[in-house]
Formats: structure tokens, sequence, C-alpha cells
């Protein structure tokens, strides 16, 4: 990976884990990605509107959603 190469916020992110708990612990559900977005602008090289349209192809349509709904879906999808 380049140094100008950004990749997506997805549960197959190394960051993952890290930026599922820092949304856990600041969540608020205000039916938008202000949180989310908040913490994806610090992590160097995260697209953070292409992880948005992710999170909503996945329906994750706001903070809270991303952790109910984005997470939810990896894990079942790796239980089948």
């Amino acid at each position: 990976m380049t140094a100008n190469t950004r990749t997506i916020m997805t549960p197959e992110h190394p960051r993952w884990a890290e930026f599922t708990n820092e949304l856990w612990q600041s969540i608020r559900a205000t039916g938008s990605y202000d949180r989310a977005e908040d913490i994806l602008e610090r992590y160097c090289n995260v697209d953070v509107e292409g992880s948005a349209e992710y999170f909503r192809e996945h329906g994750g349509y706001d903070d809270l959603e991303i952790l109910l709904n984005v997470w939810d879906q990896y894990e079942f999808m790796q239980a089948t």
C-alpha cells in the first residue's frame, strides 16, 4: 500500500476492533454518522466517505446501526 492509498473501513480492516470499541464507548443515537466520521478522520489512510457508503450498503445508516447491523451481518456471514 502506498502512502496515498486510502482504505475502506470494513470488518476485515485491521483497525475494525479499535474503531468499533471507540464507537461503542461514545455512541449517540443521532441518526447520523457524526461519531463514526470523527473517529475515522483520525485514522490515517481511511476513506471516510467510502466507508460510509460501505456501511449504508450493509445496513449501517447511522452510528448505532454500524454496530448493530454491519458487525452482526459480518459475524453471521463468517459463521455460515
